[in-house]
C-alpha cells in the first residue's frame, strides 16, 4: 500500500502526544441551577485525546484514541500494539517461523491447518480474486521477488525467470476448507504475498482491542490505511482529508465525518521506477508479472480495514470498465480512482 500522507483534521481535543491537556477551565459546579435542592450534580467529565506512535508492520503505526485519563488511554493503547504483535507473527513472510511462512514451506497438495486469523484473511483473499477476476492475487509471491530484484537493477525481469515464476502463480492453486479451517497450496514452491490484504486485517483487530478495552473514538494509522470506530468528543466524525479530491467528492464528503469504517490508498507516487521510459509501479499487475503501468492513485472506503486495503489493491490494477462493475457489484463501498502525478 501507499505510505501516503493523508492529513488528519481533529476537529476537538488537545494536540499533544499521549498527554493530558489541562488548560481548560474546571467547571463552576455552583452554576448548575437546573438540580432540585439538596440535591449534588455529578461532574462528567469528558474524553482527552492521546495519540501514540510505534513501528509495527514495516511503518509506523499511530493509535489516536479518547479516553477518561492517561492510565487508561495508556492501557488500551499497549493492548492495541500487543494485538498487532502476535498478528505480525501469524502474517509476516519476512520472519521465517512465521505461521505464513510455515504454511508456505509445508508439502504441496497437502491441507495444513490454520489459525482462525490466517484462515479468515487467505479465505477472503480467495474470495476477492474471484471477484475481481484475479485482479487480487496473494500468490503473486515468485512475481513479487523478482519484480524487487528488477527495480534495484532498473532491468525488467528476463522472460526464462518470468515464465517459471508464473508456473508457481495463480489464486486458483489454493483451497480453502472450512469444516476444518486448512489451506491446501496445489503446486510446489509456492510463495504467498499478504501485502495489501493483512495490514488492513491487523489494524481492524486492534481496532477491535481498544473497543474491548473500552475506547469508544479512535483511529489507527498505518502508511495508507486508516481505520477508526466511533467519532470524536463533540464531534460527527474523524475528518480524513483526501489530498486533489474536490470539496463535492462523494467519497471526500464521506471521509470528513469517517466512523465505524476504514479509508485506503494505493498507489505509485512513491515506490516506482522507471524503466526504458516506462514507468512501472511497485503494485504487481498478475496479468503480466510486472508492476503496473496504469499510474492510478486509488482511495476506497470500506466498512473495515481488510475490504479498504484489498480493494484499493484489486482496484488499482483493473482497467476501467472492471473498476465500475466491482464498484457496481460492492455498493457498500465508495472509491475515489485517479491518475497519479
Amino acid at each position: 500500500m501507499l505510505r501516503l500522507s493523508i492529513l488528519i483534521i481533529l476537529l476537538v481535543g488537545a494536540t499533544c502526544s499521549a498527554c493530558v491537556d489541562n488548560s481548560q477551565e474546571e467547571p463552576d459546579l455552583s452554576k448548575n441551577q437546573g438540580a432540585p435542592s439538596g440535591v449534588q450534580q455529578e461532574e462528567t467529565l469528558s474524553p482527552e485525546r492521546y495519540q501514540y506512535t510505534q513501528l509495527h508492520l514495516g511503518v509506523q503505526v499511530r493509535i489516536v484514541l479518547f479516553a477518561e485519563n492517561e492510565a487508561i488511554a495508556a492501557s488500551a493503547a499497549t493492548a492495541a500494539y500487543a494485538k498487532i504483535t502476535t498478528l505480525e507473527d501469524i502474517f509476516s513472510t519476512y520472519r521465517v517461523d512465521s505461521e505464513i511462512s510455515r504454511l508456505i514451506k509445508a508439502p504441496a497438495y497437502e491441507p495444513v491447518l490454520v489459525s482462525t486469523p490466517l484462515f479468515t484473511v487467505i479465505d477472503f483473499a480467495q474470495s476477492l480474486s474471484r471477484n475481481s477476476y484475479g485482479a487480487f492475487d496473494i500468490t503473486l509471491g515468485p512475481y513479487v521477488s523478482l519484480w524487487k530484484e528488477a527495480r534495484d537493477n532498473k532491468q525488467l525481469p528476463n522472460m526464462i525467470d518470468l515464465e517459471a515464476a508464473t508456473d508457481k502463480v495463480g489464486w486458483h492453486l489454493i483451497e480453502t476448507n472450512d469444516s476444518n479451517q486448512s489451506v491446501t497450496l496445489n503446486q510446489k514452491s509456492m510463495q504467498l504475498d499478504m501485502g495489501g490484504i493483512a495490514k488492513g486485517y491487523i489494524l481492524d483487530r486492534a481496532l477491535e482491542t481498544l473497543s474491548e478495552q473500552g475506547i469508544e473514538s479512535a483511529l489507527i494509522e498505518a502508511g495508507g490505511d486508516i481505520v477508526v470506530s466511533g467519532p470524536p468528543a463533540e464531534s460527527s466524525g474523524w475528518n480524513i482529508e483526501i489530498p486533489g479530491a474536490e470539496p463535492d467528492n462523494e467519497l471526500a464528503l464521506k471521509a470528513g465525518t469517517l466512523t465505524h469504517s476504514a479509508i485506503s490508498t494505493s498507489g505509485d507516487t512513491e515506490q516506482y521506477v522507471d524503466i526504458g521510459g516506462i514507468r512501472y509501479s511497485h503494485v504487481i499487475d498478475p496479468s503480466t508479472g510486472l508492476g503496473s503501468t496504469k499510474r492510478l492513485l486509488v482511495t476506497v472506503i470500506a466498512p473495515n480495514g481488510m475490504m479498504s486495503d484489498s480493494y484499493a489493491t484489486a482496484l488499482g490494477v483493473m482497467d476501467a470498465p472492471s473498476q465500475k462493475v466491482f464498484l457496481k457489484e460492492h455498493p457498500n463501498v465508495l472509491a475515489y480512482i485517479r491518475q497519479a502525478q
